[in-house]
């Protein structure tokens, strides 16, 4: 997703985020011209039948590996604090035990934190990325961002959605490139490797092709260019032959009345 102009999937937000999909902008659509994306060799096309079928066949299969796909680091079990009673009531087994307990348990809690610490960094890096992502989406000058965005997000695993937000240079431009080509995305979302799919996300961001097509101006704007000009130069030559007939009759009221007209007309 690329802005020439560098100018949404909303993409699913990192765990312990929500996120609510971009609002699109009052005048989001330019005035100045027909805004696209293309993917340059590539046709874009309606989603055929066959299309919504893998993307059915896709979701349902991300489901079944979204269990191994997520994974966290393992804790340090620290287990229960030993006892006399534990070590047979033997002193020396007793305090080596309890020595042994307090280290690890100090070694868990170290771990625990630092855990928090870069959940807390990643969950902040996350949100940047997202915020970005919106600012990009909000700015593309396109009416139809939100449907596009959906149709991405239903079909990407959230690995691959998040791999697209984190690694490519603008992941709106390609959002939108991606729903205006359903072949291209179902190749990056029937990807298993979700390093293979950024890389192949990155291609094909490479050949976006961002224009701006200048509208032509509306004939009605000519239209009163025109009569604003042309009553204009009417105006000037009325006045100038009733000054030259007020200096020849000598009244000049007529010119009076017609200076003051134009004057409450302005």
């Amino acid at each position: 997703m690329a802005d020439e102009t560098d100018d949404e999937l909303v993409l699913t937000p990192p765990e312990g985020m929500e996120e609510q999909p971009p609002e699109e902008p009052e005048n989001a659509h330019s005035e100045e011209g027909e805004f696209s994306i293309e993917l340059e060799g590539e046709v874009a096309e309606d989603e055929t039948p066959l299309v919504k079928k893998l993307r059915e066949e896709i979701r349902e299969r991300d489901k079944r590996l979204a269990g191994y796909q997520r994974t966290e680091a393992p804790k340090i079990e620290v287990g229960p604090k030993p006892t006399l009673e534990t070590c047979e009531w033997d002193e020396e087994r007793y305090e080596a035990e309890l020595d042994a307990w307090k280290d690890l348990k100090a070694k868990a809690e170290t771990a625990e934190a630092d855990a928090a610490r870069a959940q807390q960094a990643k969950d902040q890096e996350n949100q940047q990325r997202v915020i970005a992502y919106k600012a990009k989406a909000a700015a593309l000058p396109v009416k139809d961002f939100a449907q596009a965005e959906a149709a991405v997000v239903s079909v990407l695993p959230d690995i691959h959605q998040a791999a697209l937000l984190a690694y490519t240079n603008n992941p709106a431009q390609l959002v939108y490139a991606l729903a205006k080509h359903p072949q291209m995305l179902d190749r990056i979302a029937s990807e298993p490797d979700p390093i293979r799919a950024i890389i192949l996300a990155r291609e094909l961001e490479g050949r976006l092709k961002v224009t701006t097509r200048a509208k032509p101006p509306a004939p009605e704007a000519e239209t009163i260019q025109r009569s604003s000009a042309s009553m204009t130069q009417t105006g000037d030559k009325e006045e100038e032959r009733l000054r030259k007939k007020a200096e020849e009759t000598g009244d000049y009221s007529a010119l009076t009345l017609y200076k003051a007209q134009k004057k409450k007309a302005a």
